[in-house]
C-alpha cells in the first residue's frame, strides 16, 4: 500500500521519495566479527565465512559500460530464507569478456545459473567463456515490492542483509567489492519528484539512476526443484521440511 501511494499519488514527502526508506545500516548491514556476521546491535545473523554447501548461492549481473556493470553475489539460508549479499562487483568501462573471465575465477559454486540482463551479445560472450546465464524477468514494480518485504517484514528481523567489511576487500578489476555500492544505491534509489493527483492515471517508476546493483528476487531461476523465484528460495524448502 505504501508503494502504491508513492508511485501513483506521489505521496512521499515524509520519505523524500526514497524507494526503500526502511533500509537502515543499523538493521540491514552486517560485519564480520570472528566467525560470525553481526548487525550493529551485535545480533548474530550468519556464520562467517558463509558455508558454500549449507547455504544456497546465487549471482546476478546488470550489464553496463559507460554506466557501471554490477554483479551481486548472495547466499540464501534454505531453512530461514535469509538473504546475505556478500559481494557487489561494480565497475565501468570494463568489456564483457573481461567480466566473464573475472567471474569464472571469482564466483562461488552457484546453485543456479547467474541471472543476467537481456543483452544478447554480452550473454553470448559469457556462454562462450563458460559462464552460464539465464535472462532476468525485468518487472520493476513486483521486484521493488518483494525487496521491500525482505527489508521490512513487520515486527520480525529483516530477511535481507548486506556485508560491509573493514578493511574492505578489493580486486584489481573492480576495486572495493563488499556490499558498499549496493548499500549506496539502496540509500539513494528514489522516485521522481512529487506531482499532482490529476496525473494519477500514470504509473510512476523510480528514476533511472542508482539502480545498477538492484536486487531482483522476483526473477525465476532453474534449480534442482525446477524453476523458482529467487525470493522463494528457502521458503519452499522450509515448507517441505515442515510437511515431513
Amino acid at each position: 500500500d505504501r508503494q502504491r501511494r508513492v508511485r501513483i499519488l506521489g505521496q512521499h514527502a515524509a520519505v523524500e521519495g526514497l524507494v526503500y526508506p526502511e533500509f537502515s545500516r543499523d538493521r540491514h548491514v552486517v560485519t564480520p566479527r570472528g566467525a560470525e556476521l553481526v548487525d550493529r546491535s551485535g545480533r548474530v545473523v550468519a556464520p562467517w565465512p558463509i558455508s558454500s554447501t549449507e547455504w544456497e548461492w546465487y549471482a546476478s549481473i546488470d550489464f553496463g559500460y559507460s554506466n557501471p556493470t554490477a554483479v551481486l553475489v548472495a547466499a540464501v539460508n534454505p531453512a530461514s530464507g535469509v538473504v546475505v549479499v556478500t559481494r557487489c562487483y561494480y565497475a565501468a568501462f570494463v568489456r564483457g569478456t573481461l567480466w566473464a573471465d573475472f567471474l569464472k575465477r571469482n564466483l562461488p559454486n552457484l546453485t543456479a545459473s547467474m541471472v543476467a540482463d537481456h543483452d544478447a551479445d554480452e550473454r553470448a560472450e559469457f556462454e562462450a567463456r563458460g559462464v552460464g546465464t539465464v535472462a532476468a524477468t525485468k518487472d520493476i514494480i513486483p521486484g521493488i515490492e518483494t525487496v521491500e518485504r525482505y527489508i521490512s517484514p513487520g515486527d520480525k528481523p529483516p530477511k535481507l542483509y548486506v556485508v560491509l567489511e573493514d578493511p574492505p576487500p578489493r580486486t584489481e578489476l573492480t576495486g572495493r567489492c563488499d556490499g558498499f555500492h549496493l548499500v549506496n544505491e539502496l540509500e539513494h534509489y528514489r522516485y521522481p519528484k512529487k506531482r499532482s493527483e490529476e496525473a494519477a492515471d500514470r504509473k510512476d517508476l523510480p528514476e533511472k539512476k542508482d539502480d545498477h546493483a538492484c536486487l531482483a528476487p522476483e526473477v525465476e531461476v532453474l534449480t534442482s526443484d525446477g524453476w523458482r523465484r529467487i525470493g522463494d528460495v528457502g521458503i519452499r524448502t522450509r515448507e517441505r521440511s515442515e510437511m515431513v
